[in-house]
Parts: structure tokens; sequence; C-alpha cells
């Protein structure tokens, strides 16, 4: 019995863990693909190339970064060229 309860107090607390990296996760590619959107619109008025970043942000997967407990929310778009506004610069439509 002692044992059946330990694995519910594990399994509920990996859950809660679970719940609140989701939230975070979340919160991030939010704020990623407001930035993202942004940074397009000003490529779209200046006639840059700008579908590259919706790549680009797309090359990390939701689920990875849910799953990699061990890495940092913030560091998967650490160094993103995505967010920046330079690398739009080198391509013109």
């Amino acid at each position: 019995m002692i044992y059946f309860l330990i694995g519910i107090g594990i399994f509920i607390g990996f859950s809660l863990m679970m719940s609140e990296r989701k939230k975070r996760v979340n919160r991030e590619f939010l704020r990623i693909l407001e930035t993202i959107d942004t940074l397009v619109k000003q490529d779209i008025k200046q006639k840059k190339e700008w579908m590259w970043r919706y790549d680009a942000f797309d090359a990390t997967p939701w689920d990875k970064m849910l799953w990699q407990i061990w890495k940092p929310v913030g560091s998967f778009f650490a160094d993103a060229k995505c967010c920046s506004k330079k690398e739009g610069d080198k391509n013109e439509m």
C-alpha cells in the first residue's frame, strides 16, 4: 500500500511539474511569435524576404521544448536568427 501511495505522489508531482512547464513553453512560443510577426510586418513594408522567419521558427518543435526539461525554456530561441532585425537585411525580394 505504501508503494502505491508513493507512486501516486510521484505521478501527481510529475503532472504538476509538466503542467507548469507547458505554461512556460506556451508563453515563450507566443512571445517569439509576436516578435517574429512584428519583424515580418517590417520586412513586408520594406519589400524584403520574410517567409524565412516562419521557417526558422518552425524548426524548433513545441514538443521538443516541452519534453527536454533539462534545458531552460528560453534557451531554445536564445540565438534565433528569426528574431533578429539584421538577418532580413540580406534577403531582398
